[in-house]
């Protein structure tokens, strides 16, 4: 006889891992309004009270398998079940320094701009810690210390940069200096104005795809493209016959058939060093393959999108590429893992972890040790910054303080990190009406700003954002008037010159007012205009004025 799905013994149906069991249970909120029970959502409450996720993942599965004879449950016996195991897993002591359950993060509204107010999240503020070097945990920790200083306080509401100057402050207390001045840092690094690029170079087994994954989040950065990646779209486009560099490891040297494009060599050159072909093939290789990576870095360029490339095909002085035509924040790091054991036993973690086969990588391990040598020689020929991973766990601060400590050498003044205010700063906008001027025959064709020294225009074009900008409208050339209103936010359709003019003379308009403006031109004696501005006179203009107003 077939059993129905809802039999006792139906173990499929009624079991705590079964599906249709979850399906059945249902959580009765204060409303009186009923919600499947989800071991998900019980993770995600749990993680955001500050578990790791194996422990939230664990006390879900434990808290469907307490009810799983039961259909319906109240919000708050759910509540008193989910206490009740937490204490189980973790004691009374660490329970107690948990976040309080129930209805989100924390009471703490924060407020960004001219924007609603959002809750204030435990879990992004740890991850953001978490960059400045403590680990996850201890993050979470100093999160919930600064939620109890906040409600000593009795403050409800603060703004983002408020709480950043707050988390500053608390580092520095309960860490270091150090740990303040790199989360600063971190978060300068998040606000740049141009996009970041950071290229992850090194050999093969360095670390370079996992750092990736660990860096990109913690800087908002949400594009990561592999070298592999670009390689193997631009095999679909090229075939072997046509363009055989990318068709092969970069491990491996040329095939004794193979010679490179730019290879003449004669009849006594044939007796060529395996090590020489070895880095002659994976630098033209590398060649080929930067190519594609400007291709998609331009791309991402355009929209203003940073971007994490990591790959062994990034090789000084391939990168940066120093002729982008969209200015961004070029930065990169090369990978290296010194100790050869640490290095070969990456590639069997990498086996056993991502199922990736390690023997191909251990047959060639000479090979790619051979092109660690080379790449981290023209690092330091190209004064790029490298990072030792042989310690994988340090490795992610190394590369931040790394990534940090270089774009303030290079740009201070942007990576300043931001300290608290106690006023609004001021702000200076500075319009250079005309300054473009025309071309002149005596400059040889260049337009008076193009043949001056302009060291201080240079560096506000350097550290600021440039772009072109249509005030009024498309095609329409602005002139003074209209283009200082659109500057300031106001529309130079809705009020014109004459309107302005009135009011700087300090005249008082009204509805139905109508305030013209012109200028005073010489006329020659056929009535053609000589000058239009009648040399800017100053006597006699009152007379003129008056006999205007007679004609009014």
């Amino acid at each position: 006889m077939t059993k129905k799905p809802d039999d006792k013994d139906g173990r499929g149906a009624g079991s705590a891992d079964g599906g249709s069991a979850s399906s059945r249970l249902t959580i009765r909120d204060s409303s009186g309004a009923r919600h499947p029970f989800l071991r998900g959502m019980v993770t995600h409450e749990l993680l955001q009270r500050g578990l790791t996720f194996d422990e939230a993942y664990a006390a879900a599965h434990a808290v469907r398998a307490r009810i799983v004879d039961r259909e319906e449950l109240s919000t708050s016996e759910l509540k008193d079940v989910i206490e009740r195991q937490l204490e189980e897993m973790l004691g009374s002591e660490r329970l107690r320094g948990l976040a309080v359950a129930g209805g989100g993060d924390s009471a703490l509204l924060v407020t960004l701009g001219a924007e609603s107010p959002q809750p204030f999240s435990r879990g992004l503020l740890a991850r953001s810690i978490h960059a400045a070097g403590p680990s996850l945990d201890r993050a979470y920790l100093l999160v919930t210390q600064l939620e109890d200083e906040l409600r000593s306080e009795g403050v409800t509401r603060l703004g983002r940069q408020e709480i950043a100057n707050r988390v500053g402050d608390l580092l520095e207390r309960r860490r270091s200096r150090q740990a303040a001045a790199q989360y600063r840092m971190v978060r300068s690094l998040r606000h740049l104005p141009r996009p970041v690029v950071i290229y992850l170079g090194g050999a093969s087994g360095t670390g370079k795809s996992t750092l990736a994954l660990d860096l990109a989040p913690l800087l908002r950065i949400f594009r990561i493209t592999a070298t592999d990646t670009i390689r193997q779209v631009m095999r679909m486009v090229f075939s072997p016959a046509i363009l055989p560099a990318i068709h092969r490891s970069s491990f491996e040297g040329y095939a004794p058939a193979e010679r490179p494009l730019s290879d003449e060599a004669g009849p006594e050159e044939t007796e060529v060093d395996p090590q020489q072909r070895l880095i002659a093939s994976f630098e033209e290789q590398a060649t080929r393959i930067c190519v594609g990576v400007r291709a998609v870095l331009e791309r991402n360029l355009e929209e203003h999108t940073s971007l994490v490339v990591e790959g062994v095909h990034l090789v000084p002085p391939l990168v940066p590429f120093v002729d982008l035509g969209v200015p961004a924040y070029q930065v990169c790091l090369m990978l290296s893992t010194v100790d050869e054991e640490a290095h070969r036993a990456q590639f069997l973690e990498r086996a056993w972890v991502g199922g990736r086969r390690a023997e191909r990588y251990l047959e060639a391990f000479s090979e790619i040790r051979s092109i660690q040598d080379y790449l981290l020689q023209k690092a330091d020929q190209h004064d790029i910054p490298i990072v030792e991973t042989t310690r994988r766990e340090s490795t992610l601060a190394s590369a931040l303080s790394t990534l940090t400590g270089v774009l303030q050498r290079r740009h201070p003044r942007i990576m300043r990190p931001q300290q608290p205010q106690s006023q609004r700063v001021p702000v200076l906008l500075v319009a250079f009406d005309g300054l473009a001027d025309r071309p002149l025959r005596g400059l040889n064709g260049r337009t008076p700003l193009q043949a001056a020294q302009t060291p201080t225009l240079d560096r506000m074009a350097r550290d600021g954002r440039s772009g072109v900008a249509d005030p009024v409208a498309p095609e329409v050339v602005p002139d003074t008037a209209s283009g200082s209103l659109a500057l300031l936010g106001q529309s130079p359709r809705a009020m014109n010159r004459g309107a302005v003019e009135a009011i700087g003379c300090g005249m008082s308009l009204g509805a139905g007012d109508v305030a013209l403006r012109g200028n005073l031109a010489t006329l020659d004696d056929h009535g053609w205009v000589q000058d239009r501005r009648a040399g800017r006179i100053r006597q006699g203009a009152g007379e003129l004025a008056m006999a205007l107003d007679q004609l009014a």
